[in-house]
């Protein structure tokens, strides 16, 4: 039998990124659901340093189910021994700015024949390019970066610390270049 669906098909790196607030994780859980109604199975991993443990979960309450990992490259050894889908398979990981082996994980993923979804913050809160995520876009063969609704009711690009607290400990609010300018400013 010939035609497309015998075909293998090619791994592929998909990025999604932006501040938070942007909806990264719903983009995320959206492309997922679809490749469930195909009848491929997902693995999500997510750093442990998260909200959840053991799901990602969207300001809009949409969960799925998810492995709490400090490495990405967790994944290859996981597909081996769960056998998630073959060279079918989606791996995905949220929150993926904090993964170091980001890059090394999505292009051996994608090099078996895997589609990977990564979804992460794309800079700090002082505007600098999380290096994971920075790597990983420049060798992704789609890169969707979202944006929020700012304080001025504009397109928010960057996210600004506003109260105390470290890491996920703080308060954080979407904004634009401008606001986050006069933001950093101010020391807020």
């Amino acid at each position: 039998m010939h035609g497309w669906r015998n075909q293998r098909r090619g791994g592929r790196i998909e990025v999604i990124c932006g501040p938070m607030f942007s909806g990264k994780t719903e983009e995320m859980l959206r492309r997922l659901r679809r490749e469930q109604i195909a009848g491929r199975r997902p693995i999500v991993l997510i750093p442990p340093r998260g909200r959840y443990e053991d799901k990602i979960e969207s300001r809009q309450g949409e969960q799925m189910a998810a492995v709490a990992s400090s490495r990405a490259c967790a994944a290859l050894q996981m597909i081996q021994e769960y056998d998630w889908g073959g060279p079918y398979g989606v791996v995905a990981f949220d929150e993926a700015q904090w993964f170091d082996d980001l890059l090394e994980a999505a292009v051996a993923l994608a090099n078996a024949g895997h589609r990977v979804i990564v979804a992460g913050l794309d800079m700090d809160y002082t505007g600098r390019p999380f290096l994971p995520m920075a790597l990983t876009m420049g060798v992704a063969e789609q890169v969707t970066k979202l944006t929020a609704v700012g304080r001025c009711d504009c397109e928010a690009t960057h996210t600004a610390r506003v109260g105390d607290g470290e890491d996920e400990g703080g308060t954080w609010e979407p904004m634009c270049r401008q606001c986050w300018k006069e933001a950093c400013r101010q020391g807020t």
